[in-house]
């Protein structure tokens, strides 16, 4: 794990969608919104689709390095699961949107797993966060000069997702956006080992 040059490294932990869902939700989301707004929003990018379960922020190497041991440790346990995407949303509202979000839903699982990583994450003294955590995957982000709009919530076609392992990501920052690198995968038990053993 190198630092940048400040000696500290913004990151943070997520799930990382496989390239053919991602592919087919990013065709499926841009037909929907229509040609006049295609161009205006600013799209991420499939490869980079992700369900982030705890931004950790500027980060030091000991603190990495602490939370990589403590995922190590606490996913021992932790089975992988299925869960499906669902409604498209927007933040902070849909009457002021900033980010288009494809939710997510798990059961509670993802929220489980949302407190295990802010647990650790506060262990390695990073600040809690007070913010009401909520399942998605950005899909887009709308300009800060962008007219008021009203947006209405809509559906793609659900997709099943089956997560096998979280990531510890590197986010750098740049005039184009964020450019992100895996630092660490960590893998979950398989939820194919039933069918494996028989």
């Amino acid at each position: 794990m190198k630092a940048g040059n400040s000696g500290k490294v913004r990151a943070f932990i997520a799930y990382r969608l496989p390239l053919d869902v991602s592919a087919a939700l990013y065709k499926k989301a841009r037909h929907h919104v229509g040609e006049d707004l295609v161009e205006t929003l600013r799209w991420v990018a499939p490869q980079d689709y992700h369900l982030t379960l705890r931004f950790l922020g500027s980060c030091t190497e000991d603190q990495l390095q602490q939370i990589s041991h403590g995922l190590h440790e606490a996913l021992q346990d932790v089975d992988g699961f299925r869960c499906m995407t669902g409604e498209v949303n927007y933040f902070p509202s849909t009457n002021l949107p900033r980010v288009m979000a494809l939710m997510v839903h798990s059961g509670k699982v993802m929220e489980r797993l949302y407190t295990l990583c802010d647990e650790l994450a506060v262990a390695a003294g990073i600040p809690s966060q007070s913010r009401h955590f909520r399942p998605h995957v950005t899909l887009a982000r709308f300009p800060a000069d962008t007219h008021r709009l009203s947006m209405s919530v809509w559906r793609l076609p659900g997709f099943h997702l089956t997560v096998k392992d979280i990531v510890l990501i590197r986010s750098d920052l740049s005039p184009e956006g964020a450019r992100y690198s895996e630092i660490e995968t960590f893998p979950l038990e398989s939820v194919l080992k039933t069918a494996v053993a028989q």
